[in-house]
């Protein structure tokens, strides 16, 4: 695969970037109604079904209300734990040895839980500003770093491909005989045609956090608990945090 005004191969990769697979289009789901009634049921069960429907949604009414009563007490202790999280951090320099209990007077304990995910997620320019006015932008480098992956385009994977012996096989079969080859070679060799070979590989550029982001807060942060929240604070999603008992 070359640039004809160059003569030199062209990084598929490359050509690849910011190049997505086609989402497929939804449709609205229509909606199937069996109306409870006597002329499908007898009496006894048309009124169990009834009830059952009832009490469907008088439990579902009472289970939002016990989450929502639930979710303010978790959202207290969290605030709470995140901020003894800190100033652990600050304090003794390092992260608090796991599991992170949390006991009332009365002896009942409940557990905070606080995952790094940051090599998981994308790092979003709000994000990445935020940490820059923390801790500037030479320090922010060393947080985060560019990358992605690559997708076989579905469609074109399972187009016909053109075969020196006349047999009608796919893309796929094609590429599973010969990945090793890389796709210049495919393209080279007749296996693959220049269109195929372009759009078969889709790459989207994302930029992470580096694996283990949450064990760098004190090096990057030093002891300032300001600094060590404020940095929490931008982790965002990329950090869970949450309490259960």
């Amino acid at each position: 695969m070359a640039d004809t005004t160059t003569g030199k191969k062209v990084n598929v990769f490359a050509k690849a970037k910011g190049r997505t697979a086609a989402e497929p289009s939804k449709s609205k789901k229509k909606e199937t109604v069996w109306a409870i009634s006597p002329a499908l049921v007898d009496p006894p069960t048309l009124d169990q079904l009834n009830k059952s429907v009832s009490e469907m949604h008088r439990l579902h009414a009472a289970r939002k209300q016990l989450e929502t009563e639930e979710t303010i007490h978790k959202g207290c202790l969290k605030t709470f734990a995140e901020d003894r999280y800190v100033d652990h951090l600050a304090t003794v320099g390092a992260e608090p040895e796991s599991p992170l209990k949390i006991i009332n007077d009365k002896m009942q304990s409940v557990t905070f839980v606080i995952q790094d995910r940051g090599h998981l997620c994308k790092v979003s320019d709000a994000q990445l500003a935020q940490l820059g006015d923390l801790l500037g932008e030479d320090a922010v480098n060393d947080l985060v770093y560019e990358g992605g992956d690559f997708k076989f385009d579905a469609a074109i994977m399972g187009m016909t491909a053109p075969s020196q012996n006349g047999d009608q096989v796919t893309v796929q079969d094609v590429v599973a005989e010969a990945v090793t080859d890389m796709l210049a070679g495919l393209v080279e060799g007749g296996k693959l045609t220049q269109e195929q070979a372009d759009g078969l590989i889709a790459f989207t550029a994302e930029r992470r956090f580096k694996p283990q982001i949450l064990s760098r807060a004190v090096g990057v942060c030093g002891r300032n608990k300001g600094k060590l929240a404020g940095f929490l604070d931008a982790l965002g999603s990329a950090v869970t945090r949450y309490v259960k008992t």
